[in-house]
């Protein structure tokens, strides 16, 4: 197998390597800004239906645990595995994960939404 040098700040290293820290690097961008995404449809659904944000912002406990758990685990598969498959392997523990959470009522609002 043919390996291709890459050089990055006078720094030689091997292509696959090369690939491995962007994946790690994006992934890192992606929890920063990902967990937060929940909360911003939530709040914006709220918005479009009640005419005020007030009634997604109540559920922001909830929304920010799916938004974490989901690029919690697509920053550790792009670091532990590689590039390849970081947001679908997340996003299936975190699925497999928030059913459950949600199923035994964790952070679950008690006043339900019309």
């Amino acid at each position: 197998m043919v390996t291709l040098p890459v050089s990055s700040d006078g720094i030689i290293t091997e292509f696959t390597e090369f690939l491995n820290s962007i994946g790690a690097f994006a992934s890192l961008l992606h929890f920063i800004v990902g967990m937060f995404i929940p909360l911003m449809i939530v709040s914006v659904m709220a918005k479009m239906t009640e005419g005020s944000f007030k009634k997604g912002l109540e559920i922001w406990p909830l929304a920010l645990f799916g938004g974490f758990i989901f690029t919690f685990f697509e920053v550790l598969i792009a670091n532990l595995v590689g590039p390849e498959l970081p947001s679908l392997l997340g996003s299936l523990i975190a699925l497999v994960i928030f059913i459950f959470a949600v199923s035994r009522g964790f952070l679950v609002p008690k006043e339900k939404c019309d």
